[in-house]
């Protein structure tokens, strides 16, 4: 499952990689736009796009091998991410790979830069987490943090994990 697909680039990777792969965004256009681009660049089975957002994936049975949700977790405040993180790794048998914004002093001091002198111009807000924070959000939902990658260049600093049930 690719939560929060955008354009859909991660899901055609998979797709070509093998595996049978459903990707929504909350945007319609977004989807409409993946399903134009991505039109026969998949050597297997194309994935399924389609337009819908986390929280109504909250009763869902259907269960994926992996779970991912990249570059979405940016744009909720802790509670909420606290909720989106519990309903992907329930959709989850196994793994679960996100990214999340990292809360540094220079990130915190970053921000507040750009909110003062951007703030009109702001499509969306940008929330940070601390480590401790994902992981124990993580610990609650089942899970425990296997692997991390910190990415970092120029203003763009995420942390990507893959977590694994306990």
């Amino acid at each position: 499952l690719d939560a929060g697909c955008g354009t859909g680039n991660l899901a055609i990777e998979l797709s070509n990689r093998g595996y049978e792969v459903d990707a929504f965004d909350v945007s319609a256009p977004m989807i409409h736009f993946a399903k134009y681009i991505n039109t026969g660049r998949t050597r297997g089975i194309p994935p399924t796009f389609m337009v819908g957002d986390i929280a109504a994936l909250a009763g869902e049975k259907k269960t994926y091998d992996l779970v991912c949700c990249l570059d979405v977790l940016f744009h909720y405040p802790y509670e909420e991410v606290e909720k989106m993180l519990g309903q992907l790794a329930h959709l989850s048998s196994h793994k679960l790979a996100a990214a999340f914004a990292l809360r540094t002093p220079f990130n915190d001091f970053w921000m507040k830069v750009g909110q003062r002198f951007h703030a009109k111009n702001r499509m969306t807000k940008l929330y940070m987490f601390s480590y401790d924070q994902v992981e124990q959000i993580l610990y609650r939902a089942g899970y425990k943090i296997a692997r991390t990658k910190r990415i970092k260049f120029f203003f763009y600093d995420s942390f990507v994990f893959e977590a694994i049930r306990r």
